[in-house]
């Protein structure tokens, strides 16, 4: 669409902004708007304060609570959930897993309702802020991986645990802003949803490993070392790719991933629980070359 500019004052120039953007924006007069240049284009950001968006759900306790279908209202966006039900066992599902939605409690609570709302609002920002907490928390897990192997010790294990709930939830977190799309670089979003559910995908990886604790023959812990060490070496380079804004790691990043594949392809004659993790392991090269497709899109080539 298009805009006439027209002179205002002795030294200024207007432009209108088009209604429905300003309706869908909730703004109104006196409103502050942020306004970004981005080389020859102007980014115009909405401030305004929006109505609540609620909805009505029924859960039956006939059937088995799914986390997935009750993650969908956050998901989406909503700001409201009033919940009825017929079965105490949902409550006690409801109040588990609604400390996985960032900024929501349970506002009102009787025979067989509650209602759920938003108290804390999401800022768009916070969406890289986040990224960057998941590639560190990606990071630790490898390191507690690597521990595991070393030492044998389940404490390495049961700390993976703990740290994945955080990962699910800075995951909804940011699925819920991106759908929502306010504030965003409509471009990006995308690029923004497949990294974080790539990192995810990353974190339930190391989640199988923590839940299965595989055991590892001593004679094969150095192979598995040598393994995870050029995985964690990979791993880094797309995280400096991401946030150095540089393209030179990901030939280095190319070179070990050829040198990863070499070594997946040996038979090495190993044992159930080794077979595993070895699996587990390979699964990470695919899932960082999805990665690796996504970091790179923003960057320039030089």
């Amino acid at each position: 669409m298009k805009r006439k500019v027209v002179k205002h004052g002795p030294s200024s120039l207007t432009m209108s902004l088009p209604m429905n953007w300003v309706k869908k924006q909730h703004i109104h007069s006196g409103d502050e708007l942020e306004v970004t240049e981005q080389g020859n284009n102007l980014l115009v950001s909405g401030e305004g304060k929006k109505d609540s968006k609620s909805i009505d759900i029924s859960i039956s306790g006939d059937k088995m609570f799914v986390r997935r279908l009750f993650n969908m209202p956050y998901l989406r966006g909503y700001d409201v959930m009033n919940i009825t039900f017929d079965s105490y066992n949902v409550m006690e599902d409801i109040q588990k897993n609604i400390t996985a939605w960032r900024g929501f409690e349970i506002v009102e609570q009787r025979d067989k309702f509650c209602k759920i709302k938003c108290i804390a609002e999401s800022k768009p920002e916070e969406v890289d802020q986040m990224i960057v907490r998941m590639f560190n928390i990606c990071s630790t897990l490898f390191d507690e991986i690597l521990c595991y192997i070393k030492t044998e010790n389940e404490d390495c294990l049961k700390r993976m645990l703990l740290i994945d709930i955080n990962m699910t939830r800075i995951d909804l977190f940011c699925r819920r802003v991106l759908n929502v799309g306010k504030g965003i670089e409509v471009g990006k979003i995308g690029s923004m949803y497949a990294i974080v559910r790539t990192l995810e995908e990353i974190s339930d990886l190391a989640k199988d490993v923590a839940k299965s604790k595989p055991k590892i023959r001593s004679v094969k812990k150095k192979l598995f070392v040598k393994i995870l060490g050029e995985l964690i070496k990979s791993f880094n380079l797309l995280r400096a790719i991401k946030h150095k804004k540089e393209i030179e790691p990901i030939y280095e990043y190319k070179e070990i991933k050829c040198s990863l594949r070499k070594m997946f392809e040996k038979d090495y004659q190993l044992n159930k629980d080794e077979m595993f993790m070895f699996l587990t392991l390979r699964h990470l090269i695919y899932e960082f070359h999805d990665l690796s497709e996504e970091v790179i899109l923003w960057v320039d080539p030089k």
